[in-house]
């Protein structure tokens, strides 16, 4: 069942090449807000660069997240801390 995952594969995602409608690319984004609640990176976040950022009196703090999909899951701790946390983002056009 799981031959296919025996090496690594260096095709291009769906998502890489472009082809895909823009219904297709917010269903995307839709979709991997659910996967990072369900499966836990926000929690994760929460209880290392959150307790992190939390624990810091230093003022502002600039975070940059490169090559990070939709780059929800850093956009959530700017949510938690949007009177503290700068955010960029990097994006490959």
């Amino acid at each position: 069942m799981f031959e296919e995952f025996e090496k690594r594969s260096y095709r291009l995602e769906r998502l890489d090449t472009g082809d895909y409608s823009q219904k297709e690319y917010m269903r995307w984004h839709r979709e991997m807000y659910f996967i990072h609640r369900i499966f836990g990176e926000f929690r994760a976040l929460r209880k290392t660069i959150g307790k992190d950022i939390a624990s810091d009196n230093s003022g502002l703090i600039s975070i940059l997240d490169v090559g990070a999909g939709t780059g929800g899951v850093i956009a959530e701790v700017q949510k938690w801390f949007s009177d503290r946390v700068s955010l960029s983002l990097a994006v490959e056009i």
